[in-house]
């Protein structure tokens, strides 16, 4: 839910501005632990010409790219459901474990009934931008003899930024009126999928994954505005091309 308490917000700006860089930091290391732990992972198992490794020589890497539902509640009564896309580049260290870089873009619209810009008066809408940035670790159970069939499950954790943009009338009624901001936060979380490899260069991926966002802050028409920490449900389809 939304919160514009006086006594509140300035805790809750301070706080953020405290925790901002850090939330930066967290990410970049993250991304550091990941990269420095590919030659221990690539250590264990070497890649035995699958379809899941097809390359016995070199990384084994890929580019994925597909559509995403999220349901969430960003701010507001009842949840929302934001449609978009996902691309993600990994690397495919063994048989067992693939670890992924991820962006998405996703968008959804809460049908108004806000007062923020005119008090009194629910004449504000609401569209939310949303963008996770994330790195995420999978580890791979074959099934089949010829293995072309997977489960995959790990966790995921990064950076998770959204945009909302606020529309109401202007007070004479003779025009519209927009205001917008941005804030990133960090999340977390894990999921689950199947993945089916049509060959050794192409393959087939869905997945379904749960992800926490912290708190987030806003400025709309001169109020700001803070949501609340955000449990999201995604649901994705995607096709990915290993080289």
């Amino acid at each position: 839910m939304p919160q514009t308490n006086g006594k509140n917000k300035n805790n809750n700006t301070n706080t953020y501005i405290i925790m901002k860089p850090y939330i930066k930091y967290t990410w970049s290391l993250l991304f550091s632990i990941l990269v420095a732990g590919i030659p221990i992972f690539a250590q264990t198992e070497s890649a035995d010409d699958s379809y899941a490794t097809p390359k016995t020589a070199g990384a084994n890497l890929s580019l994925e790219g597909g559509i995403a539902v999220m349901w969430g509640n960003p701010g507001v009564e009842g949840t929302q459901t934001f449609v978009g896309a996902m691309a993600a580049f990994g690397w495919r260290i063994n048989e067992r474990n693939k670890i992924q870089i991820e962006a998405g873009a996703l968008k959804a619209n809460d049908g108004g009934g806000h007062n923020y810009y005119t008090p009194g008066s629910n004449n504000t809408d609401l569209d939310y931008f949303a963008v996770p940035l994330l790195a995420s670790y999978s580890f791979y159970i074959p099934l089949g003899t010829q293995k072309r069939w997977e489960v995959r499950v790990g966790p995921a954790a990064g950076l998770y930024m959204m945009k909302v943009d606020a529309g109401a009338p202007h007070n004479s009624g003779s025009r519209h009126v927009k205001s917008n901001d941005t804030d990133s936060t960090f999340a977390y979380g894990a999921g689950t999928g199947v993945t089916w490899h049509i060959s050794k260069h192409l393959y087939l991926d869905a997945g379904y994954r749960y992800l926490r966002t912290g708190e987030t802050d806003y400025t709309l028409f001169d109020r700001k505005v803070k949501f609340d920490a955000m449990d999201t449900h995604t649901l994705n389809v995607s096709v990915g091309w290993k080289f």
